[in-house]
């Protein structure tokens, strides 16, 4: 032909071929490398994200000392509804009255004895 050989071709196949098995290998591999990477992002984020396990597990303490926190007050407005309806006209409790008054206000009969006790901290 005008000088110019070309190569036969069945010979430019075999290298098609392997050139297609490359580019399908490295495929293949940066598949599984985003993939890999993809994984690793999620899982890290499940686990120290801000929604991770770590979190979950700090929130899981501070609900079971708010729940101890809300059973305490709870029972807190439970004494002090009942020392209301102890209080309340028509159903005062003058025990609970005289209770209050020597609590609170130091109220003491004129015959009483009183006797006062130091601290036993002071005395150290």
């Amino acid at each position: 032909m005008n000088g110019i050989s070309r190569p036969p071709q069945e010979c430019k196949q075999p290298f098609n071929r392997s050139r297609e098995k490359m580019t399908s290998a490295m495929s293949n591999k940066l598949a599984a490398f985003g993939l890999s990477a993809l994984m690793l992002y999620f899982a890290f984020h499940a686990f120290a994200g801000e929604t991770g396990l770590g979190t979950w597990s700090d929130m899981q303490a501070d609900l079971a000392e708010k729940q101890a926190e809300l059973e305490a007050l709870e029972s807190e407005i439970s004494l002090l509804e009942r020392d209301i309806q102890r209080l309340t006209p028509g159903t005062v409790d003058p025990d609970f009255i005289e209770a209050l008054a020597r609590e609170k206000l130091a109220y003491v009969y004129p015959n009483e004895l009183i006797l006062l006790a130091e601290d036993r901290d002071t005395m150290q």
